[in-house]
């Protein structure tokens, strides 16, 4: 990477590792077009791939560009504004550049905030875990809840994770977060019987960050043993995209499959999994994502792909769950279709794990 940077820039131009994989350049000129210029040519040195020991390795850059002295005199306040500048080409997609503006430093500031808040938030157990039942769609009965992160702050009310699941998987924070999770849902969840007498199933989701961990299978036995909860009832949920990652490291799946977890396949439908990945990895359910669902009743194009997904899942011996059910007219289609279970606002809410118990010893009279 270094050889390329140099050969594209001028014998004026200044070019330093600062460490990991990011590199800083000064320039001669304070142009903003000189600079958006350079960017290009850098971007573009970056595009071939890398021969490595034989494999091609391609890898993009996001660069942050800070002009002085409208972003600062201070060689200090400059290298921070074209930091946060990167960062912000990083969460627009990566394979970028942008200049700095006020703004930008205002969003990272809050981001911050919200880091801080959430670390705060993990170590004080300020957090709370919901839980949306699952339900098999011949007969209503719950056999499963989905685990729901919820962050109720004392002063902004309850954060949406779409807030702040992002800042925590881009400061790292999700590995911690994700294992708090896994430890409360099997503290809450152990013990609970479903509508059948057994116990409830619990579907946890997991970061992709958490996957690839060396010792992700330790930690999760380590909350097994320490809880109790029965290996068999538990069900780590992976999002489709996650699969390219996973292919490379499917000995993790087969040692949760040697304990007895299951595994899932979450929001399916809205990756880009290949059929020869699906096949040749342990994949217990695949979970067809809501968007296949809103107009599913309407849409013939909508059904058309819900019965793919169905003949793939019973092509590959996987059991389907279709979530973001709203309509009875939905699950009455899907059931039809041939998926056996689902869940959604038509059944039930994410709720608290004592609204949860309430709800199974008080099951409503007609769902």
């Amino acid at each position: 990477v270094s050889v390329r940077l140099r050969e594209a820039l001028r014998r004026s131009d200044t070019l330093a590792r600062l460490g990991g994989d990011e590199f800083v350049v000064l320039t001669g000129s304070a142009q903003p077009e000189d600079a958006s210029h350079l960017a290009m040519k850098l971007l573009g040195a970056l595009r071939d791939p890398f021969d490595l020991g034989g494999e091609q390795i391609r890898i993009t850059g996001s660069i942050g560009i800070a002009v002085f002295p409208d972003h600062g005199t201070d060689r200090n306040v400059l290298m921070r504004a074209a930091d946060i500048a990167m960062y912000s080409a990083k969460s627009q997609g990566r394979n970028r550049y942008q200049f700095f503006t006020a703004d930008m430093s205002e969003r990272t500031q809050e981001r911050m905030q919200m880091e801080q808040g959430l670390r705060r938030a993990i170590d004080n157990d300020a957090l709370e875990v919901h839980y949306q039942p699952q339900l098999r769609l011949s007969d209503a009965h719950v056999i499963g809840v989905e685990a729901l992160v919820r962050w109720p702050h004392p002063e902004l009310g309850m954060i949406s994770p779409a807030r702040f699941i992002p800042v925590a998987e881009e400061s790292g924070i999700i590995e911690t977060l994700g294992m708090w999770v896994l430890r409360r849902a099997c503290h809450d969840i152990v013990g609970l019987p479903d509508n059948d007498g057994r116990q409830m199933r619990l579907a946890v989701n997991v970061s992709v960050r958490q996957f690839m961990r060396e010792d992700f299978v330790a930690h999760v036995l380590e909350v097994l043993t320490e809880t109790g909860f029965p290996a068999e009832s538990l069900e780590l949920e992976i999002t489709e995209s996650t699969l390219q990652v996973i292919e490379q490291s499917a000995g993790i799946l087969d040692a949760l499959k040697r304990l007895g977890i299951s595994i899932s396949i979450d929001d399916f439908g809205t990756g880009y999994s290949s059929l020869s990945v699906l096949r040749g990895l342990p994949i217990d359910r695949i979970k067809i994502d809501r968007s296949f669902i809103i107009d599913l009743t309407e849409n013939e194009d909508a059904r058309a792909m819900i019965e793919a997904m169905l003949a793939l899942g019973r092509s590959l011996r996987m059991t389907t769950i279709a979530e973001g059910i709203e309509l009875s007219e939905q699950a009455e289609l899907l059931l039809r279709l041939g998926c056996s279970e689902g869940q959604g606002y038509l059944f039930a809410r994410p709720m608290s794990a004592g609204q949860l118990r309430q709800s199974l010893r008080h099951p409503p009279d007609d769902i």
